[in-house]
């Protein structure tokens, strides 16, 4: 089957590295990259942009404008403070600090948690695309142009407009001028 990746060419990087340290694993790591397939692809050029993304096409920036799903409840919300708080837990921090066991229990749970969200979010995210192509397709297949148009603009609707209205909320409730420009125009 597919491995599935957001940004393959990081994930396929670590993947060659570990092969390098686990020479008896190198044939299994080849297997395992000739299956990837990069779910970035369809957000690296912004073919899907909303503006909540801030010019960026990262998971943390795509999963909450796609599905209003996010990082920002949880104490470990990024790669970086992942990677440093998993360097605690193994190897202490640069400082010679190391995790008490209490620390390095949570610590695990809230990377736990983190990873457990990037790999669900990539779940969520295709959901969302392979359930609007079906749809499309499926409508455009049974000449019912006007139910595929109207999947098209539900996810536009649904999907970006109110998590744009959510996004720019408190700009207009302060009266902000080119938020209401916009609004407007668009």
């Amino acid at each position: 089957g597919t491995v599935l990746a957001y940004y393959q060419t990081f994930e396929k990087s670590r993947l060659k590295e570990l092969a390098e340290f686990f020479p008896e694993n190198a044939e299994w790591v080849e297997i395992v990259l000739k299956r990837m397939l990069d779910l970035y692809d369809p957000f690296k050029n912004f073919a899907y942009y909303h503006p909540s993304q801030k010019g960026s096409a990262s998971l943390k920036k795509v999963l909450p404008a796609l599905t209003g799903k996010g990082y920002d409840d949880m104490d470990i919300s990024d790669g970086t403070q992942a990677s440093l708080q998993y360097l605690l837990v193994t190897h202490g921090s640069y400082e010679g600090k190391k995790a008490t066991p209490q620390e390095a229990k949570k610590i695990l749970a809230d990377l736990e948690e983190y990873c457990g969200q990037d790999t669900e979010g990539m779940v969520w995210i295709l959901d969302k695309l392979n359930n609007l192509i079906k749809n499309v397709t499926e409508e455009s297949e049974e000449m019912h142009p006007h139910i595929a148009t109207r999947e098209l603009k539900n996810f536009w609707i649904n999907s970006l407009s109110r998590r744009y209205i959510q996004f720019i909320r408190d700009r207009l409730a302060n009266n902000d001028k080119e938020a209401f420009y916009i609004l407007n125009e668009v």
